[in-house]
Formats: structure tokens, sequence, C-alpha cells
């Protein structure tokens, strides 16, 4: 038999519920509210560094690029200009994205 229309919403009593339960505990408990939220700072730190690094190195090639001399096609950087701009860009990018909440 298809229950009545009547029946919802259930009492609490029916449940297992009583109003005193409800009435005691938090106002988080009582909406049942997920807990708040972990602190990312450490992904965030992470993903700060990775796209300092790579900023880094793409503002090393295009500082190359604009020292060149016209016309003599694409340049890059050496080895050590891509490690300390890359390095310095992924240190700046890892400080300000923990420090983003």
């Amino acid at each position: 038999m298809a229950p009545s229309l009547r029946a919802f919403p259930p009492r609490l009593s029916e449940i297992g519920l009583d109003v005193d339960q409800l009435r005691d505990g938090t106002l988080a408990e009582r909406l049942r509210l997920p807990p708040p939220a972990q602190n990312h700072r450490g992904r965030h730190a992470l993903l700060g560094g990775l796209i300092g690094g790579v900023s880094g190195v793409i503002a090393c090639t295009a500082i190359s690029n604009l020292v060149n001399d016209a016309g003599t096609g694409f340049s890059t950087c050496d080895t050590k200009a891509y490690l300390g701009f890359g390095l310095g860009g992924a240190a700046i990018g890892a400080v300000i994205g923990a420090l983003v909440k």
C-alpha cells in the first residue's frame, strides 16, 4: 500500500529524533552542515611555484629575443639563465601561492 500524502513530512518522533535533542546541539550539528574546508596552502604553493617557473622561463626567452639583433631568428637563453629565471620565478610564485587563502 502506497503511503498517503498526509504521512509526509514525517514527524520527528517517527524518525527517532526528539525536539530536545535538536535544541541541545550546535547550529552546525542541527543543520547537519559539512565540516569546514581544509587549508590548501601546500597545494597553492605548488601551483604558484609551477606557474612562476614557467613564467620565468618565458620571461627569459622574451628578454633574450628583445636583446638579440633583428633578423637573426628565434633566440633562447643559455642553461644558467633558464635555471636562474625558472627557479626565481618558482620561488616567488610559491611564496605568493602560500600567502593566498
